[in-house]
């Protein structure tokens, strides 16, 4: 186990065991978060040459703020707000998305593509630093490894997919809607969902 996913697995059993109130520790803990937030939607924007918004904010069972912005020109803010004719017709759209965690001093940057295929929507993700999304966009790297550079100057550590889907400690309480066996990311970033690198894991329901 490497030195910081055993600091992790640390910091959250305290959390979500030991029931530490982290959000009060220090006191400008949650407004420091979002200066953090701010610089980096910035970053995005200015590195890729977008609009980034904030898409998602701390709140019910969401740990964390997603930052988004479209690479393709012509398409919504948000991913969510994805229309498919408008895919059918124009796709594939790509986005970059940057998730800042509340419960822990990570991130994790995801690249997204979205296209129709036999009538049916289609959603690939890559990693951050992924090989595969660089050889085909040869201007993302340097881009990414500027937002890396940026947010590792905010005192953040950013995740890989190396990290993130390891699986969590069976002892760990679920939370809402997790799966039965969720991953890190389930507790980094809790309330979001998502298939990370096509891996889904169906969630509970427990409404």
């Amino acid at each position: 186990m490497s030195p910081l996913e055993r600091e992790l697995r640390d910091r959250l059993r305290k959390i979500y065991v030991d029931g530490w109130v982290y959000w009060k520790d220090p006191p400008d803990y949650m407004e420091r978060i979002e200066r953090q937030v701010e610089v980096l939607r910035e970053c995005v924007s200015r590195c890729l040459g977008c609009t980034a918004t904030v898409q998602t904010t701390p709140g019910d069972i969401n740990d964390y703020y997603d930052i988004e912005c479209p690479l393709t020109s012509g398409f919504p803010e948000s991913r969510a707000e994805l229309d498919y004719d408008q895919l059918e017709q124009e796709g594939p759209a790509e986005y970059f998305q940057l998730l800042l965690s509340t419960v822990a001093p990570v991130v994790a940057g995801v690249w997204h593509r979205f296209f129709i295929r036999d009538g049916m929507r289609q959603h690939e993700m890559f990693d951050f630093l992924s090989e595969e999304w660089f050889a085909e966009h040869t201007e993302h790297k340097p881009m990414a490894l500027e937002i890396i550079r940026k947010a590792e100057e905010q005192g953040l550590t950013v995740l890989g997919w190396d990290i993130t889907l390891l699986p969590a400690d069976k002892d760990w309480p679920l939370a809402r809607l997790m799966p039965e066996d969720p991953d890190l990311r389930h507790y980094l970033f809790g309330g979001y969902y998502d298939d990370w690198g096509g891996i889904v894991k169906p969630v509970r329901d427990t409404f």
